[in-house]
């Protein structure tokens, strides 16, 4: 998988994420007006809708296997840093180890290719 595809896989895991972080706020139901309220739920479908329409476009230039850990490892690296910041969610050590095995993985997928 070249850096290209990686870098693109990236930013839909980011787009996934954004996706996530919309539909939190827009579970939480704390909007002032029902307008508000449903625009949360639309911009997370249509974060959503674009963000797997890419993907299915890059699955043609890379591994299913590594297309998909790649979009979920970028995708909890950004929840987990938004859930620290914003959210009071907090990670064990076990989670924390589980990120950054995670991480390994890629790079093992990605220099495994060459």
């Amino acid at each position: 998988m070249s850096y290209q595809v990686l870098a693109i896989l990236g930013a839909v895991g980011i787009a996934l994420a954004l996706g996530d972080i919309l539909m939190k706020e827009w579970s939480t139901g704390q909007s002032a007006s029902l307008l508000s309220h449903h625009a949360w739920y639309v911009a997370a479908i249509l974060v959503y809708a674009i963000a797997l329409s890419v993907y299915g476009f890059m699955l043609r230039r890379a591994d299913f296997a590594a297309a998909s850990y790649s979009i979920l490892i970028f995708n909890m690296i950004v929840v987990a840093l938004v859930g620290y910041i914003f959210f009071p969610d907090r990670l064990s050590l076990v989670e924390l180890a589980g990120i950054f095995l995670g991480i390994g993985s890629i790079a093992c997928f990605t220099i495994s290719r060459y």
